[in-house]
């Protein structure tokens, strides 16, 4: 009978953890995308957290989001299109506690269309985000 409990709560578990994205993390994207269409990349460094920005990651990140804009076009729309959370607690070393919420868009530009990752993390305790991961798919670069 105990198993039957554990399987139930864990998929209830599951379950609540798919019904909607965290909505935190979405106005993150949804401010990311701001940025992007008014081309004011200097704002996304906020949403990355600049403590956690290298002047490497900087530029970087600059090369990357005006590749996007002259392969790729201006935005024209996005929409997320999948989601999953996942929450990690550390032993031992950096505290990487929290939850971290994969979202992925289908996005729409100009020229071309892509398929975009986002990874973010929320620390547990707060109500802080922040864009660790991001990542484009996209025939436009091979053009």
């Amino acid at each position: 009978m105990s198993k039957l409990l554990l399987l139930s709560l864990i998929g209830l578990i599951v379950i609540s953890g798919c019904i909607a994205p965290d909505e935190g993390a979405t106005k993150i994207v949804d401010s990311f995308y701001s940025s992007v269409e008014t081309k004011n990349y200097d704002a996304i460094f906020d949403l990355i957290g600049r403590e956690r920005l290298t002047p490497e990651l900087e530029n970087k990140t600059l090369n990357l989001l005006n590749t996007v804009n002259i392969k790729l076009g201006t935005l024209q729309s996005y929409n997320l299109t999948k989601w999953k959370t996942t929450s990690y607690a550390t032993v031992v070393g950096e505290d990487q506690s929290g939850d971290y919420i994969y979202l992925v868009y289908d996005v729409v530009y100009e020229n071309y269309s892509a398929v975009e990752e986002f990874t973010i993390f929320k620390p547990r305790g707060t109500n802080q985000y922040f864009i660790t991961n991001y990542h484009v798919s996209s025939d436009g670069f091979f053009v």
